[in-house]
């Protein structure tokens, strides 16, 4: 499966949002689905949610499909491998940036990660790759 090209970029709320709906069906969803969705928290238009279900495909996150002549919307990953991804984009930009003073903050952060889930998700990611 082919990896979002802007995944690095942190997710605006909406998208959060829309994401969150879409990863909860398997079957995909419309744009309808999502807002009467939303309806039930907040107050938004159907064509502010569409422009941004639109522009989640052109960055590569959902994918649009035609299912009995309406438009589906799909995220491309699951969200443990789309937050993977964001997550490894995000420290390799920052290891990039600010070079082994990142890297050993980072280690200090872990510190604060219960051990058996910091094992978990250690082989959960190793698993991930191969």
């Amino acid at each position: 499966m082919r990896t979002p090209s802007h995944v690095g970029r942190l997710l605006g709320e909406r998208e959060k949002d829309i994401l969150d709906i879409l990863w909860s069906r398997p079957e995909g969803g419309s744009v309808r689905d999502v807002v009467d969705h939303l309806h039930k928290k907040i107050d938004v238009a159907y064509t502010t949610i569409m422009t941004i279900m639109n522009r989640l495909v052109k960055k590569g996150v959902l994918k649009k499909n035609i299912r009995a002549g309406q438009h589906v919307f799909c995220p491309r990953l699951t969200r443990q491998e789309f937050y993977r991804t964001l997550a490894g984009e995000t420290l390799g930009r920052i290891r990039k940036e600010f070079g082994e003073v990142a890297i050993a903050c980072f280690l200090e952060e872990t510190d604060k990660v219960d051990r058996k889930k910091l094992k978990k998700l250690l082989a959960d990611l190793k698993r991930g790759r191969s």
